[in-house]
């Protein structure tokens, strides 16, 4: 059985994701949409939210996808996620996160509620990607959003065999699944000490990881 094996989020967890960066992919998402159906933006906007309350999820892009309405999925996340300009928002190279990471001297997964695609994007700004052995994302999980158990069935089979299994992210929610699922968990946040959720360790910022 190999030793350690470290599983990350992206957004806000291995570099600073701002508001105005999600909202700006959810505006194209919507705009894409209302395109491709013929809707105005008001019309979409309406939709979403109805769609919200039938799938029980709060992620644009798959209630959407979910409704049959989005026909060829690499076009439209072309369209759309990978479009934004990444550098408007802060997002560029990190080499103190490429050195950090690599002194784990551990494997490194990535696992996110977003399209695979979207994540390699970033962690190719961020000088990052090669580090990592595989992205789990939208569908590698099955289209299941974490906190959900089943998001993590997938990454769980592939590094079953690690004797230390560690998940690192910004949402407690994500943290208590990985937890019961028999990893050790590292929050990351710049928020008060928190020791009742029965996270193993908690970090300000992604560079004090070790």
């Amino acid at each position: 059985m190999q030793k350690k094996v470290f599983v990350f989020d992206n957004d806000d967890t291995l570099y600073n994701c701002p508001k105005s960066f999600e909202e700006a992919i959810v505006n194209k998402v919507i705009s894409q949409i209302a395109e491709l159906c013929s809707w105005s933006l008001e019309e979409t906007q309406l939709k979403r939210l109805e769609l919200f309350k039938k799938y029980n999820i709060h992620y644009t892009l798959l209630v959407f996808y979910s409704e049959g309405v989005i026909k060829d999925f690499e076009e439209f996340i072309k369209e759309t996620y990978l479009s934004v300009n990444l550098s408007d928002y802060g997002i560029t190279s990190n080499p103190q996160l490429r050195k950090v990471l690599k002194d784990l001297k551990a494997p490194l997964y990535l696992h996110t509620n977003n399209p695979s695609a979207f994540a390699k994007k970033i962690l190719n700004v961020l000088g990052i990607e090669d580090l990592f052995v595989k992205i789990y994302g939208m569908f590698e999980n099955d289209c299941y959003q974490k906190p959900d158990v089943r998001a993590f069935q997938n990454l769980l089979k592939e590094i079953s065999n690690y004797q230390t299994r560690w998940y690192v992210d910004n949402e407690i929610p994500n943290l208590i699944t990985a937890k019961q699922l028999g990893f050790r968990t590292i929050l990351v946040t710049k928020g008060p000490i928190l020791p009742h959720f029965g996270i193993d360790k908690q970090i300000a910022n992604i560079l004090d990881l070790l």
